[in-house]
Formats: C-alpha cells, structure tokens, sequence
C-alpha cells in the first residue's frame, strides 16, 4: 500500500502454487521482490519508482500452523502475532529484529561479525536459498539480496546451515566459542596491560628503601593536579553535551507523542469519511458543514502521510540523539575513572594535599602486591576459559559428522548430474559441478538453466537432510537469455515437476507458454499500475490496526 501514491494491492496466497502472469513493466518482478522484503531481505536491485512511492507492505504467514504478521515502511519493521499483539516493532534490523524473527522461526543460523563477535544475520541470510531475482539471481544462486557483504566468509556457514551439512547445534556451539574467544583475547589484553605495568614499576624501583628530594615531590604534585584540571574540564563538556542531547531527545519525544496522537485522529477521520455516505459532512468542533467530496477525503489522507513522514523522520533523529547519549556517557565514565586514580594517589586534607606513600618504597612494594594479584585472577579465569574454549572445540569436532557430510555430498551431486541433464545444460565438468560451492559457469541460455539446476538440487538436499527453515519458493522470470521453444518449455516443466513437495511456490512469468499446470493464477495486464487506486480505501481500512502500531 502506497499512502503518497493513494494506491495499494492485496493478494491471497495458495498454499501450493502461485503463478503471477503479466508482460513486461506490469509489476510482476515489484510483488516477487516484495514479499521477502517485507521481512527486512532487501533484493538485489529494487526499482526506483518501487522506493519513491513509499509502500507499506504487510504479509500473513504461519510457522507450524500458528499465524503471524510481519510488516514495513521504509527501515520500519514489525513483528505480529496471530491476534494481532505486537511482538516487536523496530527500526534495528540486525540488533533487534533478526533475532525476533530468528525466534519465531525457530532457525539457529549464527555469523560471525566483522568485530569477532556472534550475532543472528539479517533476515536474508535465510531466505537466500529460496529466491531466485530476475536481475541478479540467474547470474549466479547467492546474490539475490543485496548488503551480504555484511558477514566476510558467510556462503560456507550459510551453505552448511541450510543444506543439513551441519546441524542447527553446530552454529549454537559456534557462537558460544566464538564469544569465548572474544572474551579469552580481551582478557589477555587486560592482563598484558597488568604485566607492563608491574614491570615498569619494577624498573623504577632501584632498591626498598626509596627517597626523594623536595624538588621532585612538589613536581609529582604539580603534574598530578594539571592533570586533575584538564580531566575535570573534559568532564565538564562532556556533561554539557549530554545534557543538550537529552535536551534535544526530550523535546523531540514530546513532539513524537503530538505526531501519534495527531496520527491516531486521521485514521479515525479517514475511517469516519470512508463509512459517511451523504454529501455533506458536520465538524463537531464548528458546525460548519464541509463536502464529503472526494478531493477532501484525499487531503486528509494526504496530511496522514505527511505526519507519517514526520514521525520515521522523528525516530530517526531520537535513535541518533540516543546513540550521541550513549557515546558521551561512556566517554564520561573513561574520564571519571581517570580522575579517581588520581585522586586515590592523592590525600586531601585540609586545603593541603600530600602524596600517599604508593611514592615510597613499601608503597611501590604494595603496588606490586597488588599487581601480582590482578595477574594471578586474570591467569586463573583464562586457564577456566582455555578448558572451556578446548571442550567446545571438542564438541564441534564431534558435530563434524564425515558420514553424514559425504551422504549429502553425494546426494547433491546425483541430484545436480541429473537436472543439468534434463534441463539440457551441456559440458559441466562433474568436478565443478557437483560441490554445493562451486560456481556457475556457463555463457548464453545455458547459464539460467544451470543455475535453476543448481538451485532445485540444493532445495532437494535440503528437504531431505536439513532441519533447518523451508520457505516458500519464489522465482522471477526463469525465461532469460532468449531461449528456445524447446529449453523454455524443459524450464517450465521443471520447476512443476521438481520442486519440493512440500514447499509453497510463488513464479513469476511472462507466459506459462502452452504448459498445463495447476494452482493459483493472476495475470496483471496495466502497466506501471501494481498498486490500484480502487483498492485503497479497502486496503487501507484493513491495514489500520497494523499500520497505526507501527509508529
């Protein structure tokens, strides 16, 4: 639904087979591309006049018979249970929203971060074996997304994830360790901070019994209290920052609860207008009667879209104030901290200031002590992290099944020797050909047919081997590189033919050209008119539960 373009679109899907039939520039490729992008899967390439008109999509679906709702509006993204409840609505799609849909899902998939760091990847890192994008997708299977270089080395793990090579166990591990190691590398660091300081402080210390002249002690003094200014300053300002931030944050948030509530009263206009059937239409507030009329309906839908915007554009600038708050008081603290090691170095008493005897030699002595201390807890929690790290190690080992690995291995070979043969994809070189992560390559018509060859094979090890999600298959324009009444009709009979039994297919095409198959048929025949204007007010009053909790 487009409130800027006053249009929308709604469609019931079967359970089995869909086919979306149109000829060029109808909005075939804009539904296919759609329905997983309301999930948070942005495709490869997305058409402009798609992003300008600022849609909101809602889609139903069920996990094991229970119903949900998912929806979007820009980077706005909710999650809805079956009555309607909302279980989450963010605009964090990899902090927040992965992994309530992880969770819904019930899928285990884990990829390290470019920090080091386990985290639940995006939406289309599950969804990526089950769609196939008329613009990227037929070039190679893997691409149908876009922003996968998120994750460096993520085929392999996605790959193994999905096609049952490893288990959903494997990447629950994997994260525990990965983390471990993290924190392993984190406490070494700490502890080689520990260590250069105790050895610097052994360096200074000549001998156990340590003077020093007046000269040198008001010196150390002098240094300790310019440092004690500067610190407090920079205390100072970035306490001022953070009280202009959440100044800032504040007054916005105020503005946001206006928004809202101006937001809730257009929907009760609109829905008001759409039920009124007379000509005129009394205001409650003036009793001046104003035109129902067709031009006024639309400009109170166009104010809704307005503060609509204005609302995203709030939360936008809120998330980055609360992100500046975030990083001041961090930096406040870093500061603080500072300040208290000098101050514990410092005794004030008085008006007059004295340095404690950490100067003198049992002072240093102490200062050791303690030292030696910190390094003793710090070897002993990484000696409990190693054990811990070695046995999750072992645990993996043990989840790396060769038995099991070499059986989906060779099932994925037979089945991709075999539909390269019925598809008529000639010259492949077995050794290639038949690994999960080799790459397709073939020139002219024969490279769309290789790669829906590869992408049914690997669907086919999945239903039999894997645990992992089963989503609905969507594929876009299979007819590509001009192929011949013989190879088009082979593609066709195919993908009906092949696909998982137990899969929901959705296909988009220009013509089923002469194939009887069965399932549900649409035919969009207006060009550039996806979106009806008709169906608006339809679609709009349906959707206003979710899309007034959306904000």
């Amino acid at each position: 639904m487009s409130e800027k373009e006053r249009a929308a679109f709604k469609l019931v899907f079967d359970p089995h087979v869909n086919v979306i039939r149109g000829e060029n520039d109808t909005g075939k490729s804009s539904l296919l591309k759609s329905l997983y992008w309301v999930f948070g899967a942005n495709p490869a390439q997305q058409h402009v006049r798609w992003t300008e008109a600022k849609v909101t999509g809602v889609l139903h679906f069920s996990v094991d018979e229970q119903r949900f709702a998912v929806a979007r509006r820009a980077n706005r993204l909710c999650l809805f249970s079956e009555d309607g409840e909302k279980i989450l609505c963010t605009s964090s799609l990899t902090a927040e929203f992965a992994p309530a849909l992880a969770e819904v899902l019930g899928t285990k998939l884990t990829l390290t971060s470019r920090k080091g760091t386990p985290e639940v990847p995006p939406p289309a890192y599950l969804f990526l074996p089950f769609y196939i994008d008329q613009d990227h997708g037929w070039q190679n299977p893997w691409q149908s997304f876009a922003q996968l270089s998120q994750y460096k080395d993520w085929k392999k793990d996605v790959i193994q994830y999905h096609s049952g090579l490893k288990p959903d166990e494997y990447f629950e591990v994997k994260a525990n360790l990965s983390a471990l190691r993290v924190a392993w590398s984190e406490m070494l660091a700490h502890r080689a901070v520990v260590e250069k300081a105790a050895v610097a402080l052994r360096a200074s210390a000549v001998s156990d019994a340590l003077t020093l002249n007046q000269a040198e002690y008001e010196e150390a003094i002098h240094q300790h209290l310019n440092s004690l200014r500067t610190l407090r300053a920079q205390r100072f300002a970035y306490i001022g920052e953070m009280q202009d931030a959440v100044a800032q944050r504040v007054v916005l948030n105020e503005q946001l609860k206006i928004a809202r509530r101006a937001l809730s009263e257009y929907d009760r206009d609109v829905k008001s207008l759409a039920k009124h059937e007379g000509d005129f239409i009394l205001c409650p507030t003036c009793g001046t009667e104003h035109r129902n009329s067709f031009r006024n309906r639309f400009s109170i839908i166009d104010d809704r879209e307005q503060c609509i915007a204005l609302i995203n554009d709030l939360f936008s600038e809120i998330s980055k104030l609360s992100q500046k708050v975030e990083v001041t008081r961090s930096r406040i603290a870093q500061v603080e901290d500072v300040i208290v090691e000098i101050e514990e170095t410092l005794a004030i008493r008085n008006g007059e200031i004295e340095f404690k005897d950490v100067l003198a030699a049992e002072g240093r002595r102490q200062a050791l002590s303690v030292f030696d201390e910190q390094s003793a807890l710090i070897d002993a929690s990484l000696r409990e992290r190693e054990t811990h790290i070695k046995a999750l190690e072992v645990r993996i080992q043990e989840l790396e099944d060769k038995k099991r690995k070499k059986a989906i291995e060779s099932f994925f070979a037979q089945r991709i020797s075999r539909n390269l043969r019925s598809l008529g994809v000639p010259d492949l070189k077995p050794a290639q050909s038949q690994k999960m992560f080799a790459k397709i390559k073939q020139t002219g018509s024969d490279q769309p047919r290789a790669v829906l060859a590869y992408v049914f094979s690997f669907l086919q090890t999945l239903e039999e081997y894997s645990t992992a999600l089963a989503a609905p298959l969507v594929i876009d324009s299979p007819i590509q590189q001009e192929q011949d009444k013989v190879n088009t009709k082979k593609m066709i009979n195919f993908i009906f033919a092949e696909r998982p039994k137990d899969m929901q297919l959705v296909l988009g095409t220009v013509s089923l050209h002469g194939e009887n198959v069965s399932g549900k048929f649409l035919t969009l025949e207006e060009k550039y008119a996806l979106l009806s204007r008709d169906k608006f007010a339809e679609v709009a009053d349906e959707l206003q539960s979710i899309t007034s909790a959306m904000f």
